[in-house]
Formats: structure tokens, C-alpha cells, sequence
């Protein structure tokens, strides 16, 4: 991590779900109550793992992070992302990483809003029921968080190499309304996240691009509209 620092009125707040609700003129008090803070980090760095369970919330509002999950042996594996507007760690599941043998780790530099929700806090009448929306806020990007990690299981539960990686790009294309898309992880990453070898994984888009099911250039890729009804050429 580079460096925390007290709130400030230039942070990037004006969109956040996390403050939907609240009145614009409300929103820089109450997050002084909630004695924010913003914490910037650095490709690499570890934004909530399994070393420690969180007493505080951290809410992502600029940059990508990874869900990382490490199996007995050691193995590598990405459960999904973290976009910007996203908690990532909270008081109210303080040891969702810990549990889970999870690391949050960013995927370029990232910035947070780092803040705690206490019954002392709590105690600032003129806040409170702002506070409470915004727990209400938490709760819902925690849902959200589940059902995209849910989702990511249809793309697992598929036997075959070539199955999970058509369904993923085929996912990714609905994503972006367009057969030509590009996806959030490079090789590597993809591997991890699709649980197969990445000598498999590139042997499999080889075979998908000569059969003129798929065309990429790095992280973008292009689908064929046979393969994506319903999406945009």
C-alpha cells in the first residue's frame, strides 16, 4: 500500500451505490463521521487476506481487484472481480478472507474508502439514519458479490476445456452487448479462474481461432455471432 490518508472533499464519491440514498449535501459529513479514510494501492498489493479478519469496512472506488483463493498445496485460484463501487471487506463478515483462505489482491492500482460502522459512531444523531442506509447499501453489494460468484459456477460446472472457455467468452460478450469485448485477465489469470493449466488454455483458443469460432489480440477478443445469438455484431 502507498499510503492512507484522512478523507478528502476531491475524493470520487458522486456516483458510489454505497452513498445512494443520502442527500449530496449530506454525504461529506457522514463519512467524516465514519472517520474515512482513503487508502491507495499499488499493482500487487493485498487489499483484505487471510493474515488478519477486518475491523473496519473497505469499499473500492477506483481500480480492479482479484478474489484470490490458495488450495492446501499452494494452488492458485481466481473466484472473480472486484470492479470499482464494490465492498471488498467488512466488520459486518469480518473473517469472510480469513475463513475462506481468500487474498483481495489488486489488479493495477486501486483506491478505497476505508471506514468503520460502531455503535459510537453511531451515536451522532444527526447521522444516524444515513449510517443505516448505508448499511442497507452493504448488505446489498455483499449480495451482489454472491450472485456473480454463483454465476461464475455455470461456467465451472462445465466438464471440458473448450466448454468452459466458449461459456466464459460467450458470458463476457452478454456482458458487453457485442461480440467483440475484452476480458479482465491476461493468460495466466484466465487459467486460474477457469481452473484448468494454461498450456490447455492456450492450446484450446488456438483450436477456437482456427476454426473461425474466435479471433483475439491480447484481452480482446471477438466472438462469432453463431456463437453469441442475441449480441451485437
Amino acid at each position: 500500500m502507498r499510503q492512507t490518508e484522512p478523507y478528502c472533499i476531491d475524493a470520487p464519491i458522486e456516483g458510489l451505490t454505497l452513498l445512494e440514498g443520502i442527500p449530496l449535501e449530506k454525504r461529506q459529513s457522514v463519512l467524516r463521521c465514519l472517520n474515512a479514510r482513503i487508502a491507495r494501492f499499488d499493482d500487487g498489493d493485498v487489499l483484505a487476506g487471510r493474515s488478519r479478519a477486518f475491523a473496519h469496512t473497505r469499499y473500492l472506488i477506483e481500480g480492479e481487484a482479484l478474489i484470490v483463493r490458495y488450495g492446501a498445496s499452494g494452488n492458485r485460484s481466481i473466484l472473480g472481480t472486484y470492479q470499482e463501487d464494490s465492498v471488498i471487506a467488512s466488520e459486518i463478515a469480518p473473517g469472510f478472507c480469513e475463513n475462506n483462505a481468500l487474498d483481495i489482491v489488486a489488479n493495477g492500482p486501486c483506491v478505497t474508502i476505508d471506514f468503520n460502522i460502531s455503535q459510537e459512531i453511531e451515536g451522532c444523531a444527526c447521522c444516524i439514519k444515513h449510517i443505516n442506509r448505508i448499511k442497507s447499501n452493504l448488505v446489498a453489494s455483499l449480495t451482489e458479490t454472491n450472485m456473480r460468484l454463483v454465476k461464475r459456477l455455470d461456467v465451472l460446472a462445465n466438464r471440458s476445456t473448450r466448454e468452459k472457455v466458449l461459456s466464459y467468452l460467450q458470458e463476457q460478450a452478454q456482458e458487453a452487448g457485442s461480440c467483440t469485448f475484452d476480458i479482465p485477465y491476461n493468460r495466466q489469470e484466465l487459467a486460474d479462474f477457469l481452473y484448468i493449466e494454461r498450456s490447455a488454455l492456450s492450446r484450446e483458443l488456438g483450436r477456437m481461432r482456427d476454426e473461425g469460432i474466435i479471433s483475439f489480440e491480447r484481452n480482446r477478443f471477438v466472438i462469432a455471432p453463431s456463437y453469441a445469438p442475441g449480441v451485437a455484431q
